[in-house]
């Protein structure tokens, strides 16, 4: 009777370790335009129907405004993205321009985009969550349930479970 209980354990304990799946971390893809230095930034903000990620990159410069005392002047293009669940990058499009002297944010967004639909990344902040090592914050989870987009400090990533 030992036998059969051990052997009804070890099948047990082998279907729930089919069951329990490890989470896959992808990075997303940055886009052509967007040099990954310090100056970049990518954020998936919301899942479609068909699990796509949809997001906002930026690509920020900065120059000297001249003279003693000026203020830099920093210069955002933001692109509004989207990638699929492997991380790799469909779309791009640039969406707007936002400059920043001192304390004025000037916008210029390119026809058909608004503040509703063209934003800087970095506005989201959910929960955290540790996966391995690192930290990430989730920012968007798929309405199945089966992906999150998250930042890190390794930049933007889905999550698949």
């Amino acid at each position: 009777m030992k036998t059969i209980y051990a052997l009804f354990g070890i099948v047990g304990l082998l279907a729930f370790a089919g069951l329990a799946q490890a989470e896959t971390v992808t990075l997303l893809q940055s886009p052509p335009r967007v040099v990954t230095t310090p100056g970049w930034a990518c954020e998936g903000i919301s899942f479609d129907a068909g699990d796509n990620v949809h997001g906002y990159c930026q690509q920020t410069t900065s120059r000297s405004a001249g003279g003693r005392g000026g203020n830099t002047v920093y210069t955002s293009t933001v692109y509004e993205a989207v990638w699929n669940t492997s991380g790799l990058l469909l779309s791009n499009v640039e969406c707007g321009v936002a400059t920043q002297h001192g304390p004025t944010i000037t916008w210029v967004y390119v026809p058909s985009y608004s503040a509703a639909n063209c934003a800087q990344p970095g506005g989201n902040v959910g929960p955290f969550v540790l996966i391995g090592n690192y930290w990430y914050t989730i920012t968007a989870t798929s309405t199945d349930g089966a992906y999150e987009t998250a930042a890190s400090n390794s930049g933007p990533v889905v999550i698949a479970f």
